[in-house]
């Protein structure tokens, strides 16, 4: 951990805390808009939408859970580091996905524009919860382990730590 400093570890334990109920917060939103009885109507791709954003949001929370385990070692908390880094970008790119294919369906005719502009107004502030846990996330990795060296990179295309496009990251720790 770095520098091993109790106060840095409630710190990131809060910050900890902040990230899951935020995660709850944009699944509930999210799967708030799908009641029971509309799933049964749902297409095959919103439903395999569902179970995408369900599984990476359960994937953030596991590499949270091992970056604030007190136990795990710098080797476990760097790759828990990488992982939600991964995780949380991989979220970005399926809301952005879902919503290039609802603007596709409403071109199409497929979808009415109400509908359309409710389903991307819903995307456009799960997006905006998904930004904050990013900076979260940042903010929980610099508590969390102390890298020897960064390297962050940024082009078009994703939103990952508030940089917009291509994103890589490169986390060293000793």
């Amino acid at each position: 951990m770095n520098g091993d400093d109790p106060g840095a570890r409630s710190g990131a334990l809060a910050d900890a805390q902040d990230i899951h109920a935020d995660l709850d917060a944009a699944w509930q939103l999210y799967d708030g808009q799908f009641h029971p009885s509309a799933r049964e109507a749902m297409t095959d791709d919103a439903e395999r939408w569902r179970r995408g954003i369900r599984r990476t949001i359960a994937h953030i929370r596991q590499a949270v859970g091992f970056l604030t385990d007190p136990n795990a070692e710098a080797a476990r908390r760097s790759a828990a580091a990488r992982d939600a880094a991964l995780a949380i970008g991989s979220l970005d790119a399926q809301l952005t996905g879902i919503a290039a294919h609802i603007n596709l369906m409403q071109a199409a005719g497929q979808v009415s524009l109400p509908v359309a502009g409710r389903l991307t107004g819903l995307l456009n502030s799960i997006k905006a919860v998904v930004q904050g846990i990013s900076a979260q996330i940042l903010q929980l990795i610099s508590h969390m382990v102390a890298p020897t060296g960064w390297a962050i990179a940024g082009g078009l295309g994703t939103n990952l730590f508030g940089l917009q496009g291509t994103v890589q990251i490169e986390l060293q720790f000793h």
